[in-house]
Parts: structure tokens; sequence; C-alpha cells
């Protein structure tokens, strides 16, 4: 809507010739150069015509991406769960957790899931970092593959056989084996007594926990290797730094 057209053909066609031009250019320079196809692709806000990262169609301009580096066989970088929002909060849940699960059903290669950042990725909130994790577990969890194979249909057949011929018909004997394995999802870690919703209260909790630990840094020799070794760092971010 700004910098590209407003039409999805628009700016996927834009981006796509930007992102191969880029690839091109890569191989002219080093050829067998390792790339991937990577791409930030955002709506316009109608209102400043700055960039709407909660809007539905960014996800699906991303989502777009990932079937254009599919059809071109290369490795995809994707964007998900950023926001427009400047606080935690129910828009901000909504608008990341869209994006999250859609951009991250699409299969991109590797991910950038906005972890903690608010306000179009500008601002880093710790306690949006805390919800943030344990959303992502979920996805996590709902990605992993299922578990269907001859063993387990055999497993269950027996239960069910066992239990048919109960006079309860109930599988709770079941119940405590599986949880121990890790085979069931646990309850949503912000979770509210009775009908209550104290997510924002219960992650704030947990975020002062964490605080209260702590900090570990990575050793000094390690550091001054990093710092060495790797140009451009800025040098007040060494801990270690004389002075700090």
């Amino acid at each position: 809507g700004s910098t590209a057209p407003i039409k999805e053909a628009g700016i996927m066609a834009q981006i796509n010739a930007e992102v191969l031009a880029g690839i091109t250019l890569s191989q002219l320079v080093n050829n067998g150069a390792p790339v991937i196809y990577g791409s930030v692709p955002v709506r316009a806000r109608m209102d400043t015509l700055g960039d709407s990262y909660g809007a539905v169609e960014t996800s699906q301009y991303n989502i777009d991406c990932v079937q254009m580096a599919r059809f071109y066989k290369l490795p995809n970088y994707s964007t998900a769960g950023v926001c427009d929002t400047k606080t935690p909060g129910i828009q901000t849940s909504v608008e990341r957790l869209f994006s999250d699960i859609l951009v991250t059903l699409s299969g991109p290669q590797y991910l950038h899931c906005a972890y903690g950042l608010l306000d179009g990725n500008s601002v880093f909130c710790l306690l949006q970092a805390v919800l943030d994790d344990a959303h992502f577990q979920m996805i996590r969890f709902f990605l992993r593959p299922p578990r269907i194979n001859e063993t387990e249909i055999a497993e269950v057949l027996k239960q069910i056989r066992a239990v048919a011929a109960t006079p309860q018909k109930l599988y709770i004997s079941y119940i405590r084996r599986v949880m121990r394995s890790g085979e069931i999802s646990m309850p949503y870690p912000f979770e509210g007594d009775g009908e209550a919703d104290n997510v924002f209260a219960l992650a704030y909790e947990k975020m002062q926990q964490l605080l209260s630990k702590p900090v570990e840094h990575i050793d000094q020799a390690t550091t001054s290797k990093i710092f060495r070794e790797i140009p451009g760092i800025l040098p007040r971010l060494n801990v270690y730094e004389e002075g700090r």
C-alpha cells in the first residue's frame, strides 16, 4: 500500500522479484553460496501508511512467501507473532497467536516469532516474553507428529476391551501413565481460579520469579573471544568490560 501494491498479487510479485534479484546477485558474487528465501511483507495502515503487523494480510503475505520458497526449493525465513499494540493485552494476544499459529502451520524452515516484542517490533517487554514462552510451548505441542502406529493401536484396543468389560466403563486408571510421559498437554500455566481471568497477574508473578534469579552470563574467556572474532558488537554489551 506504500512501497508495494496494496493487492496481494502486486505485493507478492514485487517481493518475489526482489528476493530472486538478491539471490541472483549473491550467486554472481559467490557461486553456490547458501541462501534463504527471506522476506518480511507487511500491509500498510490506512490512516498513517505505517506498517500494520497485526493485519490479517500480513500473515497471509508471509504464508505466500513460504509457498513461493517451496516452489523454488529454497529454505524460507518468515515472520509471525508481530503486533501493533504497545502493551500486553487481549488485542496483543489475538494478533500474535493468529499469525503464530497460521504461519507456523505453513511450514517455514526459519521463523522469527517476535519473542517479547511489541509496537511493531520496536519495544521488548519481559511480561510479553513470559506469555509468549507459554504460547510457544502450546504451538510446539500441537505440531508434534501424531503417535499412531501398530503398537499404539494394539495397546488402545487392549484398553478398550478391558474397560468395556468393567461396570463403570471408565479409562481413569490409564491416565496417570500418559500424563507422566508428557503425551497430553498441561493446563494453561496462567489459568485463573474458578471463573476469574488472572492471566496477566499470574504472568507478572512468573516474571518477578525470573527476575529474582541470579543472572547467568557467558564466561569471560568466551565473551572475550566473541568480541575479538566478531566485529561490530557494541563494546558496552560486554558485561566484563572495565567500569561496568
